[in-house]
């Protein structure tokens, strides 16, 4: 049950970024770009929740996804 939720949510996720008008190639990059991002934090300390906190030289994936978008 909770594999079928997490795939659906994926599945929405996908959709949503093709109604940007990214195609299978530019959703890959996106994903890479964020994913990227998200591992600068490994090895960060963590906040109260237990969410890893962003390093000083964080590489906010924002400008590089907001370059993927303006190309479409």
């Amino acid at each position: 049950d909770r594999l079928d939720k997490a795939c659906d949510a994926v599945v929405f996720a996908v959709g949503s970024m093709a109604k940007l008008g990214l195609n299978a190639k530019e959703i890959t990059k996106a994903l890479n770009i964020v994913m990227k991002a998200n591992t600068a934090k490994l090895g960060c300390s963590k906040d109260e929740h237990g969410k890893l906190l962003k390093p000083d030289n964080f590489p906010n994936p924002e400008p590089e996804l907001r370059k993927l978008l303006d190309k479409v």
